[in-house]
């Protein structure tokens, strides 16, 4: 130290931490590392794959550097003869003994790193023999790959040696991870790549496969494949990335030609906000964007108005303009329900007592909903039906309390549709036939709905 001349032993952050890392309040903790790793063994009418949970971990010490403690078990296995394949995990008892049992998915094997140098050899001479699972494996150098999937799946599924050899490495994966996934995707009668993944465009096939694709970008080129549309690779990646196989949103994009898909990715990464995901912001825009053609509320063929500038802002407005022009035409059919029923309580040909029962007509829109709400059943909604003149609301009261509700009546085209009660109970007997004698005289006297509304 050129200050004191003392000689000091200084050891960096870096190398305390050698691998481990610290929690909230600066306290070092234990870190440990996982892997599953995957050996291939011969044995009698086929071979073996035992699986091996392998991890390292570290010790949460502050000032020594913290040597690895490596531990390993082999946890799991599975043995194919004759191409069926049987798989088996340890498990310990309470009296701590340890066995082989069936496997009932008690550990996550499905991923692991497989063992190469022996495989060729040991697969030799089985239905896995070309099964290219060191493409798979070679692909993803260090990693661990979907082998467990992967060998399950490839005596019926011949198609994912044919995707390995075409370099489709990524989609393979995405086959063996996202299994119930993946229907429809693959054509797995397919003689041939076209046939195969389902894109009949040559120059998009070949761009397909010379992206490596995964099962996102696959189903985003048969979708640019059924629409006639070509995209670029980065395009395609960025989109996937993104948003997925959204392939609706993308067609809408394209079929538009108002704003190329980078355009609407970085338009959509903007309006990206804290707590709200890119999923969620493209269907605020999809429903800002159906607002506005519902209600002609803007030229969508200018790119201004297709992007607005404040998505959140811009759908806000045009979502209160909706509920504004709602609230209106509920009051225009308000207006028409009313003078619909002042129109038919004048007739009087609806209206009919006997045997302490009593069919009444409703005096406006008002009463009907004040009915729906007092006996909690829907026919408050049925006020534009009744203004547009498609069916009729009557009340059946008691004569002894006309104005508490009791049954509610819906007469359509000539006949009784429906008579309900509180929360929709079915009427009485009593009832019952008060509607068919009601029902019957309107039938004689040839009224319908219809003539009234004339």
């Amino acid at each position: 130290c050129p200050s004191c001349g003392k000689v000091h032993q200084a050891m960096p952050k870096s190398a305390q931490l050698n691998g481990r890392r610290y929690w909230d309040n600066c306290r070092l903790i234990d870190e440990s590392r996982e892997k599953w790793v995957a050996l291939f063994q011969k044995i009698e009418g086929g071979f073996v794959v035992r699986y091996f949970d392998e991890f390292v971990r570290y010790n949460a010490h502050k000032k020594l550097i913290s040597k690895p403690e490596y531990y390993e078990s082999e946890l799991c296995r599975v043995v194919c003869i004759d191409g069926k394949c049987e798989s088996f995990e340890k498990r310990i008892y309470k009296q701590d003994m340890e066995t082989w049992c069936s496997d009932i998915g008690k550990h996550d094997n499905g991923r692991a790193l497989v063992y190469l140098n022996n495989l060729s050899e040991v697969i030799k001479g089985t239905i896995y023999q070309y099964c290219s699972l060191d493409l798979y494996q070679k692909a993803f150098g260090n990693q661990q790959i979907g082998v467990y999937f992967y060998m399950k799946k490839y005596p019926n599924n011949l198609f994912l040696e044919y995707l390995l050899k075409m370099g489709a490495v990524q989609l393979v994966d995405d086959l063996c991870r996202y299994s119930y996934y993946a229907s429809g995707a693959i054509n797995g009668e397919g003689k041939n790549p076209s046939e195969i993944l389902k894109i009949d465009n040559r120059h998009l096939l070949k761009t397909a496969l010379a992206s490596n694709p995964s099962l996102d970008e696959l189903r985003l080129y048969q979708t640019c494949d059924k629409c006639g549309y070509t995209l670029k690779i980065e395009d395609i990646k960025a989109w996937a990335k993104l948003l997925g196989n959204d392939d609706e949103t993308l067609t809408m994009i394209l079929d538009s030609k108002v704003v190329s898909v980078s355009k609407f990715l970085k338009y959509i990464e903007s309006n990206v906000t804290s707590g709200i995901s890119a999923s969620s912001t493209v269907r605020d825009w999809k429903d800002y964007i159906n607002i506005v053609a519902d209600l002609k509320l803007y030229d969508l063929g200018d790119a201004y108005y297709y992007l607005p500038k404040n998505l959140r802002a811009a759908h806000d407005k045009v979502v209160k303009e909706k509920q504004l022009r709602k609230e209106q035409r509920a009051k225009e059919l308000e207006r028409e329900a009313d003078n619909l029923m002042k129109k038919l309580v004048r007739t009087g040909k609806y209206e009919m007592s006997y045997k302490g029962l009593m069919m009444v007509v409703p005096k406006g829109a008002e009463d009907i909903k004040r009915e729906g709400s007092i006996q909690h059943h829907c026919v408050g909604g049925y006020v534009e039906r009744v203004a547009k003149g498609e069916t009729m609301i009557l009340f059946i009261r008691k004569q002894e309390a006309p104005e508490k509700p009791y049954f509610t009546v819906e007469y359509k085209n000539g006949a009784v549709v429906q008579c309900r009660g509180h929360r929709n109970v079915d009427p009485p007997r009593k009832v019952k036939s008060f509607v068919m004698a009601w029902e019957k005289r309107m039938k004689k006297a040839g009224t319908g709905y219809e003539q009234v509304k004339d």
